[in-house]
């Protein structure tokens, strides 16, 4: 009687605080979630329980009494939706979703509410990250077909450079990292109408962003040599850099159809159709470097995955992760991104498994404590969750912050 008697007086002690304050979400976010919601969390995990054996409408009348325990409880409400819709009360369904998502909003993409795609929302994950686009040192490679002579400086060609002296040179001064020095070499050619000057130009001014200036040249290249299949992949960066991504896309399949063995252009081609939403065309040219090239590295299983989470098919994604991993082995950020997949396939102990392992290889990976942390949320360890949380911040994920109050708040 004594311990029940307790119970109460600390459930209504709790929301006699609450009322004092303006919003839930100024409380402590360190606060001991099972000491706030020990009742309320008791009701959920029964209610989710009646939820796995199909018995909806005793769901809902648990949740209603977790409701009652605590008012300003997003996720009870979100849950309660849950049930709601799948027994076909699409309005009420709406109105606890509502009520869930003004009181945290980020609830809905916590529990990818009608879309475990929404999972990737909340996540810390970005799924650009790990595009592969042509490198500045790759592209430099090109020219090391056209001049085979590796370049040596010459004192006597230095009094009187010709052309080919002053290209090579700045080649050579790009591949060192010395910008500034190789456009004025290139400069001092001025009369010059020369391919290769006006593509070295180009891709200069890209680096330095000047893409109006970069573009320019590049078109002159084009004019002057339309079979330059670099000039095509250099204009192409121009473009994606300027946001037209639809040019970018007309201009690499210019580069393919001069090149068809060129690796890293469909590679490239990918990555444009993953910015522009087309994961499904993504996927296709994955599968074209899968069937014209042999010994695919890591690289190859980790961008396809991303497409295949970003197309809904996480199978897959999971898949190529695995031959990822197996490649590339002591890689903390494959096991973070294996377990945003097992998120999405709600095998929420499995991904706390593969942070885990992120972590011991990474023991800063901020991202990874955060997604750790809402794998154990929805696994309903929340006090688990809200270390993780803590610590993400504490490493530097700066997005985890406002997440933390909006969690661990109570």
């Amino acid at each position: 009687m004594k311990a029940k008697l307790l119970l109460i007086i600390l459930i209504l002690g709790v929301f006699s605080v609450q009322a004092q304050k303006t919003s839930i979400f100024k409380g402590n976010a360190n606060a001991d979630p099972e000491l706030y919601g020990q009742k309320i969390l008791y009701y959920i995990n029964q209610a989710e329980n009646l939820m796995l054996q199909g018995h909806h409408e005793d769901a809902i009348i648990t949740f209603d009494k977790a409701i009652a325990q605590a008012p300003d409880f997003a996720e009870t409400y979100i849950r309660r939706s849950m049930a709601l819709y799948k027994i076909g009360r699409f309005a009420e369904a709406q109105q606890d979703y509502v009520t869930a998502t003004r009181l945290n909003p980020y609830i809905g993409d916590l529990y990818g509410y009608q879309s475990d795609l929404r999972k990737l929302k909340i996540l810390a994950f970005d799924p650009l990250k790990f595009t592969e686009l042509p490198s500045l040192s790759y592209r430099m490679t090109y020219y090391d077909d056209l001049f085979e002579n590796e370049f040596v400086l010459d004192s006597v060609l230095e009094q009187n450079p010709p052309t080919d002296y002053i290209l090579q040179k700045s080649i050579f001064n790009i591949k060192q990292g010395k910008i500034t020095l190789a456009l004025s070499d290139l400069n001092s050619l001025k009369s010059e109408n020369n391919a290769i000057l006006y593509d070295l130009k180009g891709l200069i001014y890209t680096e330095i962003n000047d893409y109006e200036l970069a573009g320019k040249y590049l078109e002159n290249v084009i004019a002057i040599a339309p079979d330059y299949e670099l000039a095509y992949l250099n204009l192409s960066l121009v473009r994606m850099n300027e946001g037209d991504l639809t040019e970018a896309l007309v201009l690499v399949d210019k580069v393919i159809e001069r090149n068809p063995n060129m690796r890293k252009a469909y590679y490239y081609r990918a990555t444009l159709y993953k910015k522009m939403g087309k994961n499904d065309k993504a996927l296709k040219e994955y599968d074209k470097v899968e069937k014209k090239f042999d010994n695919n590295g890591y690289h190859f299983f980790l961008n396809r995955a991303i497409a295949e989470k970003m197309s809904g098919d996480a199978l897959n994604a999971l898949e190529d992760l695995n031959t990822a991993i197996e490649l590339e082995t002591e890689n903390a950020t494959l096991y973070k991104l294996r377990g945003n997949v097992h998120i999405l396939l709600k095998n929420y102990s499995a991904a706390v498994e593969d942070y885990n392992e992120a972590i011991n290889l990474n023991n800063g990976f901020s991202e990874a404590y955060f997604n750790r942390g809402i794998a154990n949320l929805l696994g309903n360890n929340r006090t688990k969750a809200c270390e993780d949380f803590s610590l993400s911040v504490e490493f530097g994920y700066e997005k985890g912050e406002e997440k933390l109050k909006y969690f661990c708040s109570f």
